[in-house]
C-alpha cells in the first residue's frame, strides 16, 4: 500500500536518530574466517552474503583480527539506527528523502534495513553534521 506524504511526513517526524560512538568497518571474509571470528559475535552488527563473498558490518573492537587475514576492510563509519517503526514494504520515500538530504551536504550513506528499524552508516568524520541534518529533517526544519 502507498502511503501518502502525510504519512512520509509523520513517519519523518519521528525518525528519531541515534548514534552510536563507536567506529564501525566493512569487510569482505570467507565462511571459513567468520568462524574464527565466534567470540566476537556481539560486535558484528551485518552479515551479507554476496555472489563475491561474505560482507560483515563490525566495531571497532574486531578492527585487528580483521585486519590479520583481509586486506578488504572499508571504514571507520558511523551507525545510525532511526527509531521510527518502518513498514518493509509501503513506506515508499523514506529512505529516499533521507539519502538526498545528506547527499546534498556531501554526506555519503549506507543503508541497512531490519524488520523493525532502519539503520545508517556514514563516513565516521561527518557523523555529527549526518545527527545534525536527520534531527533538521525530524523537527520539520
Amino acid at each position: 500500500m502507498k502511503k501518502s506524504v502525510s504519512d512520509l511526513d509523520k513517519l519523518i517526524k519521528k525518525m528519531d536518530p541515534k548514534l552510536d560512538q563507536r567506529k564501525f568497518y566493512f569487510a569482505s571474509v570467507s565462511e571459513e574466517y567468520l568462524m574464527n571470528l565466534a567470540n566476537f559475535l556481539d560486535h558484528i552488527k551485518c552479515i551479507f552474503r554476496e555472489e563475491e563473498g561474505l560482507t560483515i558490518i563490525f566495531s571497532e573492537e574486531v578492527i585487528e583480527n580483521v585486519n590479520e587475514l583481509t586486506e578488504k576492510v572499508s571504514g571507520p563509519f558511523a551507525f545510525i539506527s532511526l527509531g521510527a517503526f518502518t513498514d518493509l514494504t509501503g513506506d515508499i520515500g523514506f529512505l529516499s528523502n533521507i539519502d538526498t538530504k545528506l547527499a546534498k551536504s556531501g554526506i555519503s550513506l549506507n543503508i541497512n534495513s531490519g524488520y523493525y528499524h532502519d539503520h545508517l552508516f556514514v563516513p565516521y568524520e561527518k557523523a555529527e553534521s549526518a545527527i545534525k541534518i536527520l534531527n533538521e529533517m525530524s523537527s520539520g526544519r
